[in-house]
């Protein structure tokens, strides 16, 4: 009898948990970002998401502990009836950031899960970008359950988008696609210019995007990726973490009016029945809110187009298979199959560098892969360690298991 997806899913988690390159537990009382300290070693760290190193930042500390001195560990009521002044002063200042109302959930799948139930009714379609980030996918699976149509279609092919939409429009109300700004994958942007041509050509066609990795590191305010290259469409609805790059947590939604933003905060599921945003992190993303106002946050940016502009400089004269080389501080470089991948982590472990993996079923069985991620943690000798581990990583693989980089991409073409 052939294995489930989930029954595969389980054996290599599992397997990767065996050989010491995942579920790893750090051992030190303190982290600084810089390092980390687990039973396998003691390892330069190239996967954390908080690009901008905000997080440690005395400030938000300080603000998250006030919070909590003032307010206690939780505030544990629905937001349907009571709600800390918290909310309301970090919901307005992150207006400030996005220029539109925002509505604040404790992490983005549950915005996702308590959005997208809410705006996309039955008589609508739903088109999944084949990369969209899996906390959406779940969003959609919810929308799917109560009968609207799903499909999904390859990653980033807005002409294939097109097609599909001039088949769909006569049938459904309202045709959604569901999208990241900054794939989390391959750390590939999305086609700005193109799904905006589509957005002004097709009034029926509505984007729901998440910019979770195109944060804080780029735009004015550090507002996203997404909404610095296409201003707010009015058939757009933008979500974003705040765990990442804007170093405090919980998720956004950004919406086009008031309206919208009510239509969430009294229908979204999450925002009724689970726990608010604890006070510790209100307090937080109020003063990272600040950070982002400031010009402080054109200094971070900077700094850290320095070191992505140093990281990609590196990688073109390095022969090493990456597979989009569009500037994010998030680049994938291809393994091909898990048996790969498992070799590639272990030998970065034993060679100091902490990294993560998109190991199958999370990606296909082919097109696994080592995900670097670029943050100001880092230093220009750190990554040229990285690349030099990485170069005879792949040295290796060709040496003693007979696949090059050549064999690896074959797998990679679109």
């Amino acid at each position: 009898m052939s294995k489930t997806l989930q029954e595969k899913a389980f054996e290599a988690v599992k397997y990767s948990r065996e050989l010491g390159i995942g579920y790893l537990t750090t051992k030190e009382n303190y982290f600084n970002g810089k390092k980390i300290e687990t039973d396998n070693g003691s390892f330069s760290i190239f996967s954390l998401c908080d690009y901008l190193k905000i997080m440690p930042d005395e400030r938000i500390k300080a603000a998250a502990i006030q919070a909590v001195k003032n307010h206690g560990i939780n505030f544990a009521v629905s937001r349907s009836y009571y709600k800390l002044h918290l909310y309301e002063e970090a919901e307005q200042v992150l207006a400030s950031v996005f220029g539109k109302p925002v509505t604040l959930f404790a992490r983005t799948a549950l915005a996702h899960i308590g959005t997208l139930p809410v705006l996309i009714k039955k008589k609508d379609a739903i088109i999944l970008d084949q990369q969209v980030h899996a906390t959406i996918q779940s969003g959609a699976e919810i929308v799917k359950a109560r009968g609207t149509y799903v499909e999904i279609i390859r990653h980033s092919r807005l002409d294939i988008l097109e097609e599909r939409i001039k088949k769909l429009k006569d049938k459904y109300n309202i045709v959604w696609y569901l999208a990241d700004g900054v794939y989390s994958m391959f750390g590939d942007k999305f086609p700005i210019e193109k799904m905006r041509n589509l957005l002004d050509k097709y009034p029926q066609l509505r984007l729901y995007i998440d910019d979770a990795h195109g944060m804080s590191w780029y735009g004015k305010n550090g507002q996203g990726f997404v909404l610095s290259k296409m201003g707010y469409h009015p058939q757009m609805i933008l979500t974003t973490s705040l765990g990442k790059g804007f170093g405090a947590g919980g998720g956004a939604v950004i919406c086009p009016d008031i309206e919208t933003k009510e239509k969430i905060i009294y229908a979204g599921g999450p925002l009724m029945f689970s726990s608010p945003i604890e006070p510790s992190m209100l307090g937080a993303l109020i003063t990272s809110s600040k950070i982002h106002l400031s010009n402080e946050i054109y200094k971070k940016q900077n700094a850290i187009n320095e070191l992505m502009h140093y990281f990609y400089e590196k990688v073109k004269i390095s022969n090493l298979p990456l597979i989009s080389d569009d500037l994010t501080p998030l680049s994938y470089f291809a393994s091909g199959k898990n048996e790969e991948i498992y070799f590639l982590i272990d030998y970065l472990q034993k060679n100091g560098i902490a990294t993560t993996a998109g190991i199958f079923p999370a990606v296909s069985y082919n097109n696994t892969g080592v995900r670097i991620q670029i943050s100001l943690y880092q230093e220009k000798s750190d990554i040229d360690h990285l690349i030099d581990v990485l170069q005879n990583g792949y040295r290796l693989i060709e040496k003693e298991r007979g696949i090059s980089i050549e064999n690896i991409l074959r797998f990679f073409k679109h």
